[in-house]
């Protein structure tokens, strides 16, 4: 049975995906279709026989209901996890009982987690498998060579590295005022003290953003042997950041390159404002700082996720004199941190891979065969009449957005119109022949496995690899 694994956010999830589906087909023998979201879920709707691991979201937007595709299968693994550090009003809308109970399996990251579906759910309970991520199977000593090359680059270039990824929703690609608007479309109810609280907590956000960068170029100036390295959320516009800090130290630096994993591999010392890349970073023992100023920014959310790893703090002058005197004395003397598999079930001794595979053999394996690859390449051209009306609707619309008037027509009419060309961009560029080819040789290598797998190019974007006879 072919299994699709549809990426949104290329830095976020290719690589994983890639080892991922290197592994179901060097272990399963399956074929695997990866690439644009989109264009994977297209397939799963027009054709049977299929098994999808879906990446999640609010209800609003899910599709696959049971009665309409009862002839394929479909799986979940969240993105946007550990589930208790979303807010309710983001939480409820990703795990109502609509989507729950339309999946074959549900694929926690951890135990609390999965006993937090449970709860939510009044059936098929046993769908809900405590595996981890993928992302965390990387970080295994057998696996971590993978970035190897990445590593020497980044410890080259920027000796003494301090990391510091942004979680903010601020500077946005999309803007600010357009992606708040987005946020209360979908994932907010009517009701005015819910508004009014969620644009009271986004004010508060504002101000620990100004704070944190603060903190940030007074930790730089003070610092000049270590190097800075800011990375923007995915979501955020690297312009405007520099706009915001026009004066930067020589060794305050902002880049967004490549898969984050590397840059925390490399650093000395990671500085977050409650983002999950820490729990990557707990899961590599990296010394870890949280600085939030005010909590109340937090609302709703499970802060003491990101306290239970590294050390954290509200106070701005106890913050920077804490780091100042480690970077100046004694960096090796700020305790390690460590992660409990009851938040990442795959941070120790399981495979998430191999439990994956486990699971689909018993249940699977022997339902189905793969879809013919010439059938997948016929659906994506059957498509492609639409894609001129597409590319001409996607051009006004982008037309209308930059009109305050008509983009609130257009959120009227159905609030994912509102996300633009760029924001869309911002997320997945391109995926090329040339790079998977690179990558799946670089895991087939690390992992020293003799399998040869042949990759189709299906669609720009959208590749289906398959084992070499």
């Amino acid at each position: 049975m072919t299994i699709g694994l549809p990426i949104e956010i290329k830095v976020r999830e290719y690589l994983s995906k890639v080892f991922l589906a290197f592994n179901l087909v060097e272990k399963l023998d399956q074929d695997v279709l990866i690439g644009e979201k989109n264009k994977v879920y297209n397939i799963f709707k027009n054709t049977s026989k299929f098994y999808l691991i879906s990446k999640g979201g609010p209800v609003g937007l899910f599709k696959f209901f049971k009665k309409k595709y009862n002839k394929n299968f479909l799986g979940l693994l969240d993105e946007e996890a550990p589930l208790p550090n979303l807010s309710k009003h983001e939480l409820i809308p990703r795990i109502h009982e609509k989507i729950l109970n339309n999946l074959d399996d549900y694929y926690a990251w951890g135990l609390n987690d999965k006993n937090l579906l449970i709860n939510y759910l009044k059936k098929n309970k046993t769908n809900i498998k405590s595996y981890g991520h993928p992302k965390f199977d990387l970080l295994k000593k057998k696996n971590i060579g993978i970035f190897r090359n990445d590593v020497k680059k980044i410890k080259k270039k920027y000796k003494n590295l301090i990391f510091i990824p942004s979680s903010f929703s601020l500077d946005q690609v999309l803007g600010d005022r357009e992606t708040d608007e987005y946020q209360i479309a979908n994932f907010l109810s009517d009701n005015k003290n819910i508004k009014n609280n969620w644009v009271l907590t986004k004010n508060i956000e504002k101000k620990n953003y100004n704070s944190f960068l603060k903190l940030l170029i007074d930790l730089a100036k003070n610092n000049p042997k270590y190097n800075f390295v800011f990375r923007p959320h995915p979501k955020q516009l690297i312009d405007n950041l520099n706009k915001k800090i026009f004066e930067k130290p020589k060794n305050f630096h902002i880049i967004y390159e490549g898969t984050i994993t590397p840059w925390i591999i490399s650093c000395d010392l990671y500085i977050h404002y409650g983002c999950t890349s820490s729990i990557e970073a707990a899961v590599l023992n990296k010394k870890i700082i949280l600085f939030i100023e005010n909590e109340r920014a937090f609302k709703g959310r499970n802060i003491n996720l990101f306290k239970t790893f590294g050390k954290s703090f509200n106070n701005y002058d106890k913050c920077k004199n804490y780091i100042n005197y480690h970077l100046k004395y004694d960096l090796k003397k700020i305790k390690s941190s460590k992660v409990s598999n009851k938040y990442i079930s795959n941070s120790s001794k399981l495979s998430f891979v191999d439990a994956f595979i486990n699971n689909y053999k018993m249940k699977y394996l022997k339902k189905t065969k793969n879809i013919n690859p010439i059938r997948i390449t016929e659906i994506c051209k059957s498509q492609q009449k639409n894609r001129l009306i597409n590319l001409t609707f996607s051009w006004v619309k982008n037309v209308l957005l930059k009109n305050y008037f008509f983009s609130k027509i257009l959120k009227l009419l159905n609030p994912n119109l509102m996300l633009s060309k760029n924001y869309k961009l911002s997320k997945l560029d391109k995926i090329s022949l040339k790079e998977i080819r690179k990558d799946l040789n670089i895991i087939r290598s690390n992992i020293r496995s003799n399998i040869k797998i042949k990759i189709y190019e299906i669609d720009n974007n959208l590749f289906l690899l398959s084992k070499k006879k």
